[in-house]
């Protein structure tokens, strides 16, 4: 959640350069943008899927990239606004 509201504040339609979604997943490694020849699409999708109101998709490819060996470094706003910060406020209110 820290991620979706740095990357993107929330915006499930998002682009900047390389980056899709509301999670700003990278086309270099992650997914197919169509124009990037040595896209390793490592979530085996098309960037614009990233780019709707469905973030099923955006999830799993999230998750991906959390597991593997670049992990939550993966976003310069997890380094910036997230890591090692108490992020309990985005749980205000949701029953436990």
């Amino acid at each position: 959640v820290c991620i979706a509201e740095a990357e993107s504040g929330f915006d499930t339609s998002a682009k900047t350069g390389n980056r899709y979604g509301i999670f700003k997943i990278s086309s270099g490694r992650w997914c197919d943008d169509g124009t990037s020849q040595f896209s390793n699409n490592l979530c085996r999708i098309s960037c614009n899927n990233f780019l709707d109101d469905d973030i099923t998709d955006d999830i799993r490819c999230a998750i991906r990239i959390s597991q593997s060996h670049v992990g939550m470094e993966e976003w310069v706003a997890w380094l910036s606004n997230c890591g090692r910060r108490d992020l309990s406020h985005f749980l205000d209110g949701c029953e436990q």
